[in-house]
């Protein structure tokens, strides 16, 4: 028996890798392309993701 695992693809932005994150118990997800594997996309990424654009956006209205 195989289970099918749920992938994204390269162009997936970080609202939709967020959100199959929060569908799902999962910490991880790969990153196909034309049937390839060519890397994997984690909770923390996008935590990090997410304070680095907090961080810069908070740095550009001190400026404004």
């Amino acid at each position: 028996m195989t289970t099918e695992v749920e992938v994204i693809s390269p162009e997936a932005d970080i609202i939709e890798i967020s959100e199959r994150f929060l569908r799902g118990r999962r910490r991880r997800l790969p990153v196909v392309e034309a049937g390839c594997l060519i890397g994997q996309v984690s909770r923390s990424d996008v935590l990090r993701a997410v304070k680095e654009f907090a961080q810069h956006d908070e740095g550009r209205r001190s400026l404004g």
